[in-house]
């Protein structure tokens, strides 16, 4: 979870995300990525993720990307949007999720304001399900 109280993403971050706020989390950069460790899945069959986006700063395209491999790609992604991608579940249990985002800027650089992070887009959760 990327919002609340309950939220717990900051012990799967690697890199590419704003600092903790009241509202959803901020990508930060051309590039967000998380670690999993996942159980309970059955290996080598398909997964599915799920991605809700809060807010969307400026125009953004976006990849995304398990373990490496593309899964789902869009020239623009819309406030509150639901985007869902299948994979197939590796035989380590170990998932790394990569958000690559091209048009990411700073509120600043398009004189919107002082903030100097380049965002992309704001999460609200990221899910895996079989």
């Amino acid at each position: 979870m990327f919002r609340s109280e309950n939220r717990n993403s900051e012990q799967y971050t690697i890199n590419g995300f704003s600092y903790r706020e009241d509202e959803p989390t901020w990508t930060e950069g051309n590039e967000a990525s998380l670690f999993v460790y996942a159980n309970g899945f059955d290996i080598n069959a398909e997964a599915k993720i799920v991605l809700d986006i809060a807010d969307v700063y400026n125009k953004q395209s976006i990849k995304l990307l398990v373990n490496g491999q593309e899964i789902y790609q869009a020239e623009s992604v819309s406030e509150g949007e639901h985007i869902e991608a299948v994979f197939d579940f590796p035989d380590t249990n170990m998932i790394t999720i990569s958000i690559l985002l091209d048009d990411a800027i700073s509120p600043f650089d398009i004189g919107e304001g002082r903030d100097l992070r380049e965002l992309g887009i704001q999460l609200e959760k990221i899910c895996i399900y079989q």
